[in-house]
């Protein structure tokens, strides 16, 4: 994954150049469909500067690779898993229904919004320390 995306840093650099406006217009098309098919898989990583807390799947059936990379490095799986998986493998089972529309939104917005209430409470305590560290002095 690394090798793909230092790759896709590297088209994005070149096409950026003026020395991509010299290819011949069959190498422009074939670096940008390149480009466009590494972004196209790789977009949701591309800006990550630091390995992730947690994962979070939807239908683990379909997202193997994600879920393999994320094992392979150590990053805790938070799964919603239908019948057809095996909880096991996963270190925290939500168990529901991975296919429906409805459910997806409903575990989607579930998770967003516990992720929105921890983050408050990070800036709550931060500024908390800092009130600390002002009274103090």
């Amino acid at each position: 994954m690394k090798k793909k995306l230092k790759e896709l840093y590297g088209l994005n650099s070149f096409l950026a150049r003026d020395s991509f406006k010299g290819l011949v217009k069959k190498e422009q098309v074939s670096l940008e469909k390149r480009r466009n098919k590494l972004q196209s898989i790789y977009e949701g990583v591309v800006n990550l500067y630091h390995q992730p807390d947690a994962l979070f799947i939807i239908g683990l059936n379909k997202e193997k690779t994600a879920f393999k990379e994320a094992k392979k490095i150590g990053i805790p799986v938070i799964a919603v898993c239908n019948t057809n998986c095996n909880p096991r493998l996963v270190d925290y089972v939500i168990p529901g229904n991975d296919e429906s529309a409805k459910s997806i939104t409903f575990f989607a917005n579930l998770v967003a919004d516990a992720i929105i209430e921890i983050k408050k409470g990070e800036k709550l305590e931060s500024s908390i320390d800092k009130g600390k560290s002002e009274t103090e002095r």
